[in-house]
C-alpha cells in the first residue's frame, strides 16, 4: 500500500510522482538533487 504525495500548488507530473509514502513510513521523492 502506498500514498502519492502531491504538494499543494505544484504542477501534476506526467509519468512519475513527486513523492510516494509507503508502509512503514518510508518516503520516496523524485526529482530531488
Amino acid at each position: 500500500m502506498h500514498t502519492i504525495l502531491q504538494p499543494e500548488g505544484w504542477a501534476k507530473p506526467i509519468g512519475y510522482a513527486n513523492g510516494v509514502a509507503a508502509r512503514g513510513r518510508l518516503v520516496f521523492v523524485g526529482g530531488q538533487v
